[in-house]
């Protein structure tokens, strides 16, 4: 693209106006703001340099491009990171001087910008950038520094020192130095004192003299001297003004010229285009065409359905598709879908601003183009004060999914998810944390960890950059809110050209999670960065359906190696951890952990296991890529770093360990007792049972002798309340067989909770093959022990005398209502097992997605009217859940009812794919994926 380069005079601004040309842009102008005095070499500004500005009017010369320039006329004003226009402010004279930029040279597309570290910079860039509709290109972004001023070096860039202020700089020494003069310095002091290498501190700021790009001249002082601007005697602050200069022009190989060419090296160009523009207008907003609120709520009626989940301590998920909408236009059934979601925000006292996560999906993939153009018109950063949501969007079967009511989605174009928090009181009995000594004080440390979870923290960088794919539109590469970061998702685009890696699936996938990682390490999500590696609770990784299966094979590979150093780390801290519960420091000694150490402990990660897998084989992908993936991650809150005590830290960093939910049986009484006393085992949770809970443990300990052999690895083994541990076969989720004959089908389940705090669960439901029982020979099925010991386990299946008719629609092998019904309610009474074990019930459920194959064996329909009945009886039988907070009516909800109960019956988002499953294999029939949070 053609692009204007914000030249400062600096290293950084050079640099990165090279990387532009190395990766195939063309740069056609440059773009300056410099100080309203010319006597003045430097303003009290956070976002410009403009020491050396004497200087940047010769730039012109050199590269043979016009320079726009503008004087500063405003002031630092907004300091927030999150800015927002404002008059009067510097960055306004920034939006002037580009727009003006573009108003003479239209197609100008993208900016060159030289950030390296700085959000503050960067996000007023991007700011000005998306209301100027231009690309920022930031290839410096997030480079390591060191490795980044080697490169500048080599590059053949001449810059020099012109202010210095630092501890270990010296005006008198330093000042007009060159970069790779100093470069040994600078590593020094980095070393010493943390300073940063490449002056991102304000440490020092340098002008280029020469460069590659400069191709007509170069730059040579003639005359400088030393303004001392603090005699500091640690530190002192000093300024080299350059008072003479010229220009020696190069020969048309782009070779230096003798200085003695000076008088001939002024190339005939014309002059620098110098702009001020005191009284340009703002630029106008056009209406975006897309309806109003008043005309959703009377379009609705034509097709958009509306489904809402509103969870006891704030947590609302709203789910839209346009099932009946006439006709195929995409763009304007999404537009109706985000007015009836912006709708129903404000029935439920929220906005865009409260929303975390979007999950988009279309029918079609070619219209991804369409699709954002509506999206941008509803969902902006203006709003989104806090930040835009994260998304991942995906092509879906929506116009197969197999239904034989009147509710077809023939037609049906787009679906949207869209969760969202906005506050919400104490709800009971969400488990065990209190009571005792001091109980006062741990409530209070426990309602300020809880709103420090609930700030929400957005990274949202739209610049081209080497670190990680940009989001040029409004959504954001991760969310971070309540102790857990939802990554968009990512494809495997090469950053600094945004173009699909070359290679295949595989490949795709490992650039994929390069940049997840890149995304995850953000400083600022929490001291220290996050990993993918250590902190991953789950994964959902979509595949293209053209994929083949042995390239899926091939991703899950990658997969699993990207994990396989995390799990050697996790198990050699278990074993160090049995041996001591004190650490060595480099010298050998042993000593406690000492407050202000949390973070080196954090780099071990909150997870006792590896993540939940879910793999989806969907129609399309964004890019016609073959991979996209979404983690979900575990965040402690940035504010407990600040914590004054241990006590504290560890409140507000709820994960603490994530454990394994060990799904052993769909009776209530084995199933729950036995997990119960792991977590207590583990100190994560106090469980309490009465008699019938302590008969079912009797059984679950029969269980575990016969036929629960099969565990998840790094479970912790406390049915007990012991502390011991044994380790599980690698790679098998546990299995729960819960039929016989050759109409049964299996459950499979994996699940991660931290107690009172966190709950997610996969489970998986698939026809259970006779070569699974033939390799288990005479061993019984966990559910078929506890019936033949007298246990209360109920076999999914149709009862003898249920119907055996099928619906008319459905294929010749689809199981019969009664088995449907099973189905359903195995799902239910499993997840409300894993709910209770992690101190959590049905109120708490923020999320419950439902994955179907399209056309496959389970009529979708009929199963998610199934799953709906039983979510009903589970919940609403229970005397603390006579109410629900869950509605799901065609229209924008104009009329939605909150209920004001702490209760709700969770509206499961039915999703039809191609296929998924816990492996790459996908063969699951259904897939549930349950998210949780407490308090």
């Amino acid at each position: 693209m053609k692009v204007v380069a914000l030249v400062s005079g600096g290293k950084d601004s050079c640099f990165n106006m090279m990387e532009c040309t190395r990766y195939g842009h063309e740069v056609v102008a440059l773009a300056n703001l410099l100080p309203s005095d010319d006597e003045t070499d430097e303003l009290d500004s956070f976002m410009f340099q403009t020491v050396g500005h004497q200087v940047i009017a010769a730039y012109a010369t050199c590269m043979g491009l016009p320079l726009f320039r503008r004087r500063i006329k405003g002031s630092s004003k907004h300091l927030a990171m999150k800015y927002r226009t404002t008059a009067g402010d510097e960055v306004e004279d920034m939006e002037v001087l580009l727009r003006v930029v573009k108003k003479h040279l239209p197609d100008v597309q993208g900016v060159s910008v030289g950030a390296i570290a700085s959000d503050y910079q960067r996000v007023r860039v991007e700011h000005v950038c998306s209301r100027l509709g231009l690309t920022p290109l930031a290839y410096l972004w997030q480079r390591p520094q060191k490795a980044l001023l080697d490169d500048m070096i080599a590059s053949g860039i001449h810059a020099v020192l012109i202010k210095v202020a630092a501890l270990g700089l010296l005006p008198e020494k330093h000042l007009g130095k060159r970069l790779e003069e100093i470069r040994g310095t600078m590593y020094a002091l980095a070393g010493k004192f943390g300073v940063n290498v490449c002056g991102e501190g304000g440490e020092y700021e340098t002008l280029t003299l020469d460069c590659p790009l400069f191709k007509h001249a170069r730059i040579v002082v003639d005359d400088s001297h030393i303004i001392l601007h603090s005699p500091d005697p640690v530190a002192p602050v000093g300024v080299l003004r350059i008072t003479a200069f010229h220009v020696a022009q190069k020969r048309q190989d782009g070779s230096e010229g003798g200085d003695g060419d000076a008088a001939a090296a002024h190339v005939s160009l014309p002059p620098p285009v110098i702009i001020d523009a005191n009284d340009e207008d703002a630029l106008s907003e056009d209406g975006d065409g897309s309806p109003t609120a008043e005309e959703a709520a009377n379009r609705a009626a034509e097709g958009v359905r509306v489904a809402v989940t509103v969870q006891r301590h704030g947590f609302a998920l709203i789910a839209c598709d346009t099932q009946g909408c006439d006709g195929d236009d995409l763009h304007s059934h999404l537009s109706l879908a985000l007015s009836s979601i912006s709708h129903t925000l404000r029935s439920l006292s929220l906005s865009w601003a409260h929303t975390l996560y979007v999950h988009l999906y279309l029918a079609d993939m070619a219209q991804f183009g369409a699709a954002n153009s509506a999206y941008v018109r509803h969902i902006t950063e203006a709003e989104c004060v806090d930040g835009v949501p994260s998304r991942s969007t995906v092509e879906l079967p929506l116009g197969r999914a197999r239904s034989g009511t009147e509710g077809s989605r023939k037609g049906c174009s787009v679906a949207v998810d869209v969760l969202a928090w906005g506050g919400g009181a104490r709800g009971e009995g969400s488990g065990g944390r209190g009571g005792g000594s001091g109980g006062e004080e741990r409530e209070e440390q426990q309602d300020k960890a809880a709103r420090q979870r609930a700030e929400k923290h957005v990274v949202h960088v739209k610049g081209v950059s080497c670190w990680a794919p940009s989001c040029i539109g409004p959504y954001s590469q991760c969310t971070s809110h309540n102790g857990v970061l939802w990554m968009a998702g990512q494809l495997g685009l090469d950053p600094p050209i945004m173009e699909l890696v070359t290679g295949g699936a595989k490949a795709q996938a490992e650039r994929a999670l390069r940049s997840c990682e890149a995304v995850a390490a953000v400083r600022w999500v929490r001291k220290g960065g996050l990993s993918v590696e250590r902190d991953c609770i789950a994964m959902i990784v979509y595949l293209a359906q053209d994929v083949g299966a042995e390239e899926r094979q091939e991703v899950a590979r990658a997969v699993e190696g990207f994990f396989a150093a995390a799990r050697q780390t996790r198990r050699e801290i278990r074993a160090a951890a049995e041996g001591s519960g004190r650490r060595e420091d480099e010298s050998g000694e042993e000593g406690e952990v000492e407050e202000g150490e949390e973070d080196e402990e954090e780099a071990v990660g909150v997870l006792a296991s590896d993540p939940l897998l879910q793999f989806v084989v969907v129609p399309g992908l964004p890019k016609g890529a073959a991979v996209e993936i979404a983690p979900l991650l575990a965040a402690p809150s940035l504010s407990s770093h600040s914590s004054s005590s241990s006590h504290a830290a560890s409140v507000a960093l709820w994960p603490s360990t994530l454990t394994p939910l060990r799904l052993l049986s769909t009776s209530a009484a084995c199933h729950v007792s036995s997990l119960g006393n792991q977590l207590a085992g583990m100190g994560l949770g106090e469980w309490k049972g009465g008699a019938e809970d302590a008969e079912g443990e009797k059984q679950a300990d029969a269980v575990m002798q016969t036929g629960a052999k099969e565990t998840d690895r790094g479970i912790e083994n406390t049915a007990e309340g012991a502390e011991g541990r044994r380790e599980g076969e690698d790679g098998e989720a546990q299995r729960l067989d819960v039929a016989g004959g050759a109409e049964g089908f299996s459950v499979v389940g994996r699940g991660t909770a931290a107690a009172g705090a966190f709950c997610r669960v996969h489970l998986w439901v698939e026809r259970a093959r006779e070569e699974r029982r033939q390799e288990r020979g005479q061993e019984r099925t966990v559910v078929e022990a506890v019936n033949e010991d007298g246990g209360d386990g109920e076999v999914m299946g149709a009862p003898a005398d249920a119907p055996a008719d099928t619906p008319a629609d459905a294929p010749a092998d689809a199981p019969a209502d009664g088995l449907l019904d099973g189905i359903a309610g195995t799902c239910v009474r499993v997840l409300s097992d894993a709910l209770h074990v992690a101190c959590l019930d049905w109120p708490d459920v923020a999320m419950l997605r439902v994955y179907i194959r399209a056309g496959g064996t389970i009529p979708i329909p009929a199963m998610s009217l199934a799953l709906e009945n039983h979510l009903s009886k589970v919940v609403l039988s229970q005397p603390s859940h006579a109410t629900s907070a869950s509605t799901q009516q065609p229209g924008p909800a104009a009329a939605v009812v909150v209920a004001a109960a702490a209760a709700a019956v969770p509206c499961p988002i039915v999703v039809p794919v191609e296929a998924v499953g816990p492996t790459a294999a996908a063969d699951a029939l259904l897939a549930v994926e349950l998210t949780a949070f407490g308090l």
